[in-house]
């Protein structure tokens, strides 16, 4: 028998993943989900509300996942051979892996217990099991927020010119100023979604990083290996009027790069 304080009235609590949960005491809880593909989508769930910590594994699937449902929507879902040589291929990912079968399907079980993939609905004939993820409505993200947070799952830590460049693929991003505001809104999410690095020893600009590193595991970052010496004059600023400049003018060069080797990944697919 609900408590007084509960019997009263409905009371409505959301569990990890943002799906209502509806006590009543009428009936028995449950969950308000979305009904089927062929219907209305599943309601965004509160962007407040996710906590994701997923391993190597976990992540590179689930940027597969995305990236592929944006840039070849005619070969996705994705079945788990698929995956393979997506976890695997060497362009656009940071680190290249190695992922076996049973790697890739371990963590596609996983993430769907997560509610972030699910078993895809397969066409008459079909033989091969697909998965596509659910990621906008599991976890809210708007378009240009998948995009960043994919690039940031599957290429590690990046510059905003870099994540310009490369995130574009998946959803228009017309200037720094644009994905420096996504990357300021990501980081102000409650949890944060990304965060920024301490700037490294002998780069101008600051990289980004999600915050979906389980416990024991940091983003991969020079400052901590860095052992060279950093001299200031005595009587000089560590700075002077030239650096902005100079700044500046690294991180066009960087996103220029960035550019280059987008177009290169592009002639070569």
């Amino acid at each position: 028998m609900m408590p007084p304080a509960v019997s009263a009235e409905r009371a409505a609590l959301r569990d990890w993943t943002g799906n209502r949960v509806v006590l009543d005491s009428s009936r028995p809880a449950h969950r308000e989900r979305g009904r089927n593909r062929n219907s209305r989508p599943i309601e965004p769930a509160r962007q407040d509300t996710i906590v994701l910590k997923l391993n190597p594994v976990q992540r590179r699937v689930l940027g597969v996942l995305i990236e592929k449902s944006c840039t070849t929507p005619e070969q996705y879902p994705l079945t788990v051979n698929a995956l393979v040589a997506g976890g695997n291929q060497k362009s656009n990912r940071d680190p290249v892996m190695e992922l076996s079968e049973h790697d890739v399907m371990n963590a596609v079980q996983e993430l769907v217990r997560m509610k972030l993939v699910r078993q895809a609905g397969t066409a008459t004939g079909a033989r091969a099991i697909r998965y596509e993820h659910t990621v906008p409505a599991t976890c809210g993200w708007s378009p240009r927020e998948v995009a960043i947070l994919t690039e940031l799952l599957l290429r590690g830590p990046q510059t905003v010119g870099e994540l310009r460049t490369r995130a574009d693929r998946m959803s228009r991003m017309a200037d720094l100023p644009f994905v420096q505001g996504v990357l300021d809104e990501l980081a102000a999410r409650q949890p944060p979604l990304v965060r920024s690095l301490p700037r490294e020893p002998g780069r101008s600009a600051i990289r980004f990083s999600h915050t979906f590193y389980p416990d024991g595991e940091s983003p991969p970052s020079a400052v901590a290996t860095w052992t060279g010496p950093v001299t200031v004059s005595p009587g000089l600023p560590a700075h002077n009027q030239n650096d902005g400049a100079l700044l500046e003018r690294v991180d066009q060069l960087e996103a220029r790069v960035a550019a280059l080797e987008a177009a290169m990944n592009r002639f070569t697919s």
